[in-house]
């Protein structure tokens, strides 16, 4: 792992234009960018973007930043926008839709509902899915009802929770795995 003295000194050359110097801080942040970005953005797709995003967005404003040892905070207040911006376009694009859908999509069955063998076959996954979040504790059902029908980021969940965002991103994982596996559970052999 890179000090933030380090990555500084690689920042400092890239913006001195040496791409490879900018190539090597990417390398040396993708991950912890990654984690962060992941704690806190719904789906895999919207790591990728958000990721991606913020790492054209700072090469692009590269002479902006000042060398303090704070280039991994600056980058992640970027993915953290681009997060937010992206979360707010697909709201205004998508009519809400309920929240067992929103969670289908989420768990990445949407490739198993494209797939699909029938219309029958989805509105099962569906059922499932109602019934799987029926077994959850009240409060996880609450919390993933606040988070995936209501929209709210994990940041926000946190504060109003006074719960670690941490904490809460793990609890989603385990849950939609846990939601996974009971859905899967329920479908039997097809």
């Amino acid at each position: 792992m890179m000090t933030p003295a380090e990555l500084d000194l690689l920042v400092i050359r890239a913006q001195g234009g040496d791409r490879a110097a900018f190539h090597a801080v990417v390398e040396a942040i993708d991950e912890e960018l990654r984690r962060f970005v992941a704690a806190r953005a719904p789906s895999a797709d919207l790591i990728e973007e958000a990721v991606q995003a913020a790492f054209v967005t700072a090469y692009l404003k590269l002479a902006e930043y000042q060398p303090r040892g704070s280039f991994a905070s600056w980058l992640k207040g970027i993915a953290r926008n681009h997060l937010l911006q992206e979360l707010d376009k697909q709201r205004r694009a998508q009519p809400m839709e309920s929240d067992v859908l929103d969670l289908l999509v989420d768990l990445d069955a949407q490739a198993r509902l494209d797939g699909a063998e029938s219309e029958a076959a989805a509105e099962a996954d569906l059922t499932s899915l109602a019934r799987c979040l029926e077994k959850l504790p009240a409060r996880t059902r609450m919390l993933f009802h606040r988070r995936y029908a209501d929209g709210l980021t994990l940041d926000r969940l946190a504060q109003q929770f006074k719960q670690g965002t941490e904490a809460l991103a793990a609890l989603f994982y385990r849950t939609r795995r846990s939601l996974q596996v009971c859905i899967e559970q329920q479908r039997g052999p097809r």
